[in-house]
């Protein structure tokens, strides 16, 4: 039904990927990309056989970015480094594409998770908590990668591709 582009492979995107993957008549096809592949690649391993989503690979830096941003209508970004974030969400809405992004998930408890829509952009996160002030903690990055996925899935069965 749906091609994604997931960019990262740490916790956010290993768990939005597993749910993902758990609605494989939804996401037929998804592309992980990283810097770090190998990662990617033993992902995907871990993957294959337990879902019918047809999953690739990628490595992504800033010399590949525009040809992979040409792959996929859908991104979802799950990357570290707030500038590496800023500057893939900006390629992907130039682009017309949709992207799905977090933003605030640092720490424990707290405010509760929101999904803001800007366009062609949703944030998902509690957009106060800073994980270089309160580290990520699993049940927040767990909550911010459901709401990431739940946000494509809506794309998709909306028709908003």
């Amino acid at each position: 039904m749906s091609r994604l582009m997931i960019i990262g492979c740490g916790g956010v995107a290993s768990v939005a990927i597993h749910k993902c993957c758990q609605n494989s008549d939804v996401f037929t096809e998804i592309m992980i990309a990283s810097r770090t592949v190998s990662k990617c690649d033993a992902l995907k391993e871990k993957l294959q056989g337990t879902t019918k989503t047809k999953i690739t690979t990628a490595k992504v830096d800033a010399d590949n970015v525009d040809e992979l941003v040409a792959r996929c209508p859908l991104w979802l970004e799950a990357m570290d480094g707030a500038a590496d974030k800023r500057l893939l969400v900006e390629k992907v809405m130039l682009s017309g594409r949709r992207i799905a992004s977090a933003s605030g998930m640092g720490g424990f408890g707290g405010k509760p998770m929101q999904k803001r829509v800007l366009g062609n952009l949703v944030l998902v996160g509690d957009f106060e908590t800073d994980i270089l002030e309160y580290p990520p903690l699993a049940p927040r990055v767990t909550e911010a990668a459901a709401l990431l996925a739940d946000a494509m899935l809506e794309f998709i069965l909306t028709g908003v591709e």
